[in-house]
């Protein structure tokens, strides 16, 4: 069975966003479960999250659309614990160019999204409609690659992504006709201290 522990939508840019942060931190404080170590990854990963949905999930038209936030308990099914889904309106994540649905060609296979210092966010295509994403460590100590040689190689930053990547076992993006991308964060990781 799944509850909703808390939910938020709003529409508009930074003023939206901080309302509802503030919408949520306000939940946290009075949510008898949380734990304050979660309660903190939980912050920030709605932070980073709705901030990218903010950023890249406007629609085709520029409206800055709405953004919706769901936190989420599963007691069974593949994922029970916590689960953070963030939708928009945007068109969903690029890979190697292509925006969903993926081809058919592209299933199973793997690409860099970004590169942040010495790790790097790898999206794997599961389905035309999702991707699944991880952080990993680059091989910067065998390539003898700097991390100032790494800076100018950022692309857009990403360091919101790495760190739902690092926070979260599963990441993954899916846009779904009819509701839009959703970014879904599941498996909070215990053994790291974001």
């Amino acid at each position: 069975m799944t509850r909703v522990l808390h939910s938020a939508a709003v529409r508009g840019g930074a003023c939206a966003l901080e309302a509802l942060e503030q919408g949520f931190a306000h939940f946290l404080a009075q949510w008898p479960d949380a734990i304050p170590r979660d309660a903190r990854v939980l912050r920030l990963s709605v932070r980073e999250g709705c901030t990218n949905a903010f950023r890249h999930g406007s629609n085709r038209a520029g409206d800055e659309g709405r953004i919706e936030m769901e936190l989420l308990h599963d007691d069974a099914g593949e994922s029970p614990g916590l689960r953070l889904e963030i939708t928009d309106q945007g068109p969903g994540v690029s890979v190697d160019g292509a925006p969903p649905p993926y081809p058919d060609s592209l299933a199973g296979s793997e690409f860099m999204l970004r590169r942040v210092l010495d790790q790097r966010v790898v999206a794997r295509v599961v389905s035309p409609w999702r991707i699944e994403l991880r952080g990993e460590e680059t091989p910067c100590a065998a390539a003898s690659v700097q991390r100032e040689d790494l800076l100018g190689q950022l692309h857009g930053g990403g360091y919101g992504i790495l760190m739902l990547c690092r926070c979260w076992s599963r990441v993954s993006f899916t846009l779904e006709p009819g509701r839009g991308n959703v970014l879904r964060l599941a498996g909070m990781c215990a053994n790291l201290d974001c």
